[in-house]
């Protein structure tokens, strides 16, 4: 038997391909493979890349807006620990915060790394984890 199929009964393959258990068509088989892994490969790459440029592009939220998110993720969590907490002292809560060092900090990480959308839907959102999945 040769290893180029001449007809439809020779192999079990089409006339003109290479029978599917000899050399020649296991390493056809081989380069399908892996063409069909470097094109899975490259479309990965491909959405990762445009997701960052994407993220570059894109507006970025106004120092307000992240003040307000950051004042916003304090009273969710806050709910979230005791959701008997009265709005008094989510008030106090969300003032002390604004003297602590890991504040600024949050807010340039806010203006650096967030979207406005991201910040927006943040904002909208009626928990905590629902704010956390807007800022992923």
């Amino acid at each position: 038997m040769s290893p180029v199929s001449s007809g439809p009964g020779e192999g079990g393959s089409a006339p003109g391909q290479p029978a599917p258990n000899s050399e020649l068509g296991r390493r056809s088989a081989r380069r399908r493979d892996l063409a069909a892994a470097a094109l899975v490969v490259a479309a990965i790459v491909g959405f990762v890349v445009l997701r960052s440029l994407l993220r570059i592009v894109a507006p970025r939220p106004s120092e307000g807006q992240c003040a307000e998110l950051l004042d916003r993720y304090l009273e969710h969590a806050s709910r979230a620990r005791d959701p008997r907490i009265d709005s008094d002292d989510i008030a106090q809560a969300t003032l002390r915060s604004k003297g602590v060092p890991t504040r600024s900090a949050d807010l340039r990480a806010c203006l650096e790394k967030l979207s406005a959308a991201q910040v927006e839907c943040g904002l909208s959102s009626p928990n905590v984890d629902e704010m956390e999945r807007c800022l992923q």
